[in-house]
């Protein structure tokens, strides 16, 4: 059975060793993989077509393209989180990707993060969940790094 992350905090802070942390919490770590890897995952999974996502996105079909092929290393957590909302990605999907692949996970307690939340778990399209923002005053996904 997997440990909490408090359990995890509490192990480390009573083994003397991180060799020994690591022997103990084994299993416990997440898979850190590349973005365009989990990605082409979630698209087997999902049995969507890239250009299906590219078309939803609203993004340019090539710098999507450089994304799935690995070509574009760092998007923006935006573009990651448009991507997202194309594949039509539940919280816990998206959650899941933002961990492995090292982006901030979205956080309640931050209203744009927030807003974006709602717009998951209402399976809202891109468009929309850009109103949604723009109704709040907050930032576009496609404001940053385009």
């Amino acid at each position: 059975m997997k440990k909490s992350t408090m359990e995890l905090l509490k192990l480390i802070e009573k083994t003397p060793t991180f060799k020994e942390y690591e022997s103990q919490a084994e299993g416990e770590f997440i898979e850190k993989l590349p973005l365009h890897v989990y990605l082409k995952r979630l698209l087997k999974a999902k049995d969507i077509e890239q250009k299906e996502v590219t078309r939803r996105s609203g993004m340019d079909r090539k710098y999507v393209h450089n994304i799935f092929s690995g070509a574009r290393k760092n998007p923006s957590r935006d573009k990651v989180l448009t991507l997202c909302l194309a594949m039509g990605l539940s919280v816990d999907e998206t959650q899941e990707l933002l961990k492995c692949t090292g982006y901030p996970l979205l956080y309640p307690r931050i209203k744009r993060d927030s807003a974006i939340l709602y717009a998951m778990e209402r399976r809202m399209s891109v468009k929309d969940t850009e109103e949604l923002l723009d109704e709040l005053g907050e930032s576009s996904l496609d404001q940053q790094a385009k």
